[in-house]
């Protein structure tokens, strides 16, 4: 009975041992995924939206701001860029 119990608590830990380090192997793995669907990103943007981005980021380099200090920018699928420049 006891060696039952023993060999339940062996696989239990084993198994525990396995999911921490399986975690601790996921957070520390670089995330490159970010950067193949960035590039099919703008790959399915028009060139007007390449554009106005590049203008802002240009503006916010010129300015000297750095990336903590702005909330990332979304435009509209529609073609209205008015809002973006404000």
């Amino acid at each position: 009975m006891h060696r039952l119990l023993l060999g339940f608590v062996k696989r239990g830990l084993k198994a525990i041992g396995s999911r921490c380090i399986e975690r601790l192997r996921k957070w520390t793995k670089p995330d490159n995924h970010g950067l193949v669907g960035g590039a099919m990103a703008d790959a399915t943007r028009s060139k007007s939206e390449l554009m106005l981005e590049n203008a802002l980021l240009r503006q916010q380099f010129d300015r000297g701001v750095t990336a903590s200090e702005t909330a990332p920018v979304e435009v509209a699928r529609t073609g209205d860029h008015s809002a973006a420049g404000q």
